[in-house]
């Protein structure tokens, strides 16, 4: 008895074959049928196996019949607002920025300030096709309570406020930026400049007074 429970628990070591112990073992399990080769306490002294096994089935069903809620889906991905595009050097890229931001805006929710943005945006992609060489991009995010639109081209001077002229036909670009954008600004970068405006998001509580630009 002791050999053939020193050989069902020898796991993961090798043991010369014995015939003896190989033929003893059938005549021993026909003599004690649903008996384990195991002591008590390697089954964790479990004598009561109906109720062992009711117990396991207990659990697994109420372990599966759990209605769990799914995720939702700002869980699975926090929700981003942010994106950007290329401008091509011509005309009709200020009339194409313009449906792009409408789109944009749409989609986020945001269309109470689609007019203002589209104005403000056109106004700095104008002066970037007639001020600067090179490639122009327009950069849209959310950030904070804020929208926020840049205009990036290869020139590396800044804007510079100036009022026009009652009968001036041009040169009120960032005049409107001014007077309509919460803030703007204008930032240096390797490759030429980044023109920015920030428009306050819907319910907020900032208004849109003009801020000094920042450099």
């Amino acid at each position: 008895m002791k050999g053939m429970i020193s050989m069902a628990v020898q796991v993961g070591h090798r043991t010369a074959h014995d015939p003896a112990r190989a033929s003893a073992l059938p005549a021993w399990r026909q003599a004690h049928p649903g008996r384990s080769l195991l002591p008590d306490s390697l089954r964790g002294g479990q004598h009561d196996h109906g109720h062992a096994r009711t117990s396991w089935a207990a659990r697994q069903m109420a372990l599966w019949s759990r209605v769990l809620a799914a995720p939702s889906a700002s869980a699975i991905r926090p929700r981003i607002r942010d994106t950007s595009w290329p401008v091509a050097r011509e005309a009709a890229s200020v009339g194409r920025t313009r449906r792009v931001l409408t789109t944009q805006l749409s989609s986020w929710g945001l269309h109470e300030l689609t007019d203002t943005a589209q104005l403000l945006a056109s106004e700095l992609i104008t002066n970037a096709l007639r001020h600067a060489h090179g490639p122009i991009r327009v950069h849209l995010r959310v950030h904070d309570a804020f929208l926020r639109c840049e205009v990036e081209d290869a020139d590396p001077t800044g804007p510079v406020p100036r009022t026009a002229g009652a009968d001036a036909e041009s040169g009120r670009g960032i005049e409107l930026v001014v007077a309509l954008a919460q803030t703007w600004g204008s930032d240096s970068t390797l490759t030429g400049k980044t023109t920015w405006f920030e428009l306050p998001l819907p319910g907020s509580g900032h208004d849109s007074t003009y801020a000094a630009p920042t450099q």
